[in-house]
């Protein structure tokens, strides 16, 4: 289960950053031939916003394009980091749970290892107390 886990987190984030960076390339591209002049102050940003300062001036636009595009990969980092860390607790569920079956299936088709009721009872309620364990977990 790390395997597909590990992969779902890599495709996630890559696909991400992939479409921030389409974006905003695609956005710095219309703002670099959109005139300044005429233009209406909050299409001069990378991500549209009213600012209560004039933006037109080429360093002033330029420091805030920049910060934007650190915000916005920031903020894609942070996004994908969440959703691919709950992908990979439910893969990690999904796993115990296989784990906790291969034990109990283990335990009932053991025909050559006989083992006493006590200890049958023993591994039972370890493989229970587990899988109730994971159950709370899943709430």
């Amino acid at each position: 289960m790390a395997k597909p886990s590990k992969f779902i987190s890599m495709w996630c984030s890559i696909l991400t950053i992939t479409m921030v960076t389409a974006y905003l390339s695609l956005r710095a591209v219309t703002v670099y031939l959109a005139d300044r002049v005429n233009e209406k102050q909050d299409r001069l940003s990378l991500y549209p916003g009213y600012f209560p300062f004039d933006i037109r001036s080429a360093p002033i636009l330029i420091t805030i394009n920049f910060a934007q595009v650190i915000a916005g990969y920031s903020a894609t980092i942070c996004y994908t980091t969440v959703d691919t860390f709950i992908a990979m607790l439910i893969m990690h569920m999904c796993g115990q749970f296989a784990i906790l079956r291969k034990k109990l299936l283990r335990l009932m088709g053991n025909k050559k290892e006989s083992k006493g009721i006590d200890e049958f009872q023993k591994e039972l309620a370890l493989i229970v107390i587990k899988h109730e364990q994971l159950n709370g977990f899943n709430i």
